[in-house]
């Protein structure tokens, strides 16, 4: 039995004959194990036995195997990050155009509900025949929102849940459009396989970001329409600078603005954008910008008019509103033909960008 005992006998910081004094006191030598416990011991005299010795020194024995270490949070977001994974694999699939390659990705119990379709497809024929369709638009799927999760203890059904948008291909150009998702996966021999498919069109209306910000624009040219300066200068921010194409007068605040827009409006203007560059200038999406070229018609003595210009809103949300932050106008670098509608000469443009 000591022989068996001394093979399996692991002493976790168990002091040596030579070494028995933790201060001035000496410790108890193993033996004051009891003889029952010895017993126990031998019982188990198959399976690991360690010894370790606590603050008094007395020694605490125990048999059988150490209990399984618990999974680290990296394993298991390794593998929440396997099964996000998987939809990139459903997506690059769907680049290779071939309907057959899709349908291959679901379970063969697998069930589709596409977005706007009726028809559920609850076989790979059914699958197929709605991917041959699909597949014409040549799209292209990003994730906007993901919720990922294990639905059984054993890690063998999982889900990921979401937004997703879409890039396809129409005769009158690239769309986008935005949709509910609900991906269901289960592991068939070792492989991961869809079980349940459930796309659906989003139930509220959806603005993109982006276009949010260029509407903007229209705001403040409908809000020109008013012949309101006071309402003109209230879409900028209390710090908004506005500057003018070719006036000196930088205009910091409001009383300038109103100022401007008092005379400005009095050509009764109305605003065209000719080219619009939108982007986001922070994470956050609280900062933007829009920059272009504007072309404006304006009610002259002697007629219509009609002038362009080169144009940067900067946009900053504040209370969750809009507001124009800065507004920088300028004259055309390089000579431009006027528009055939409205012959003007370079007096009278010089004239109307004083107003820009």
């Amino acid at each position: 039995m000591q022989t068996a005992m001394a093979q399996k006998l692991s002493l976790s910081s168990a002091p040596t004959a030579a070494v028995r004094k933790a201060g001035a006191r000496r410790l108890p030598a193993l033996r004051v194990a009891s003889t029952t416990r010895c017993q126990a011991i031998a019982a188990k005299a198959d399976e690991a036995v360690t010894i370790r010795f606590d603050a008094s020194g007395k020694p605490v024995v125990s048999v059988g195997s150490a209990a399984p270490a618990p999974v680290k949070a990296a394993d298991e977001k390794a593998e929440l990050a396997e099964i996000a994974s998987l939809f990139d694999l459903w997506n690059s699939t769907l680049q290779t155009g071939e309907p057959e390659k899709v349908a291959s990705l679901y379970a063969p119990d697998g069930i589709l509900l596409p977005t706007v379709s009726n028809k559920v497809r609850t076989d790979h024929a059914g699958k197929v025949d709605y991917f041959t369709a699909f597949l014409k638009l040549k799209p292209f799927g990003v994730i906007d929102q993901s919720i990922v999760r294990f639905l059984t203890p054993e890690k063998d059904v999982a889900s990921n849940s979401g937004i997703y948008t879409f890039t396809l291909q129409k005769e009158e150009g690239p769309v986008k459009v935005q949709a509910r998702y609900s991906f269901v996966y289960r592991k068939i021999d070792g492989e991961w396989k869809i079980t349940e498919h459930h796309s659906s069109a989003m139930p509220e209306p959806v603005v993109d970001p982006l276009e949010e910000v260029a509407a903007q624009f229209d705001l403040w040219n409908s809000t020109l329409q008013t012949g309101d300066p006071e309402k003109v200068a209230s879409l900028y921010a209390p710090d908004g600078v506005l500057l003018p194409t070719v006036s000196n007068k930088v205009r910091p605040d409001h009383a300038s603005k109103v100022d401007y827009f008092t005379a400005f409006l009095k050509l009764k203007p109305f605003g065209t954008i000719n080219e619009s560059h939108v982007r986001f200038l922070n994470p956050q999406k609280t900062l933007a910008a829009n920059s272009g070229v504007y072309t404006f018609k304006l009610q002259k003595e002697d007629g219509p008019a009609e002038v362009q210009a080169r144009y940067s809103y900067i946009y900053r949300k504040i209370d969750g509103v809009w507001k124009i932050a800065e507004h920088h106008s300028s004259a055309m670098p390089e000579p431009v033909a006027a528009p055939a509608a409205a012959k003007e000469t370079p007096r009278e443009r010089k004239k109307f960008l004083g107003f820009l």
